[in-house]
């Protein structure tokens, strides 16, 4: 799933929802994994101004 789809909405939230995707991320013992492209898109009339591109995938 890309990130870019669930962080559009709400920043607040968005920020929040990409802490506990983080925390998912870094226990071992759950199946998934984010990752991360060299993209880098800006667009300032958005908040927030910049999105870097990653995806949640599952890995088992």
């Amino acid at each position: 799933m890309a990130l870019s789809d669930l962080l559009a909405s709400d920043w607040p939230a968005a920020r929040r929802l990409l802490a506990d995707l983080t925390s998912v991320d870094l226990r071992p013992e759950l199946p998934y994994r984010l990752t991360w492209s060299d993209e880098l898109s800006v667009d300032p009339s958005h908040e927030p101004a910049w999105l870097s591109h990653g995806f949640l995938e599952r890995t088992s």
